[in-house]
């Protein structure tokens, strides 16, 4: 399953993947490598976007939590409602 970040917070592709190849020349450019480059792009994308990455990101991740939530309760009642009776 696949959920989409709130729409009011959705970015376009476009945009963002012109943020993402941009931060990736500048890590080439700096010499960034291995473990390095995720939190390089990640502040870079931040920088970059003027912190609507990492908000959207933020509320994709609630939302997801939300989610995954909502998935847990509904599992327990069925299996609660599987269960038989007294036991």
């Amino acid at each position: 399953m696949v959920q989409p970040p709130p729409p009011e917070l959705a970015q376009s592709p476009v945009v963002v993947d012109a943020l993402i190849a941009e931060a990736l020349a500048a890590a080439a450019a700096a010499g960034i490598r291995g473990r390095a480059v995720t939190p390089f792009l990640l502040a870079r994308l931040d920088d970059l976007s003027g912190g609507d990455v990492v908000r959207t990101n933020i509320a994709l991740v609630r939302n997801n939590a939300q989610l995954a939530a909502r998935l847990a309760v509904a599992e327990v009642a069925l299996a609660e409602a599987d269960r038989p009776m007294g036991g």
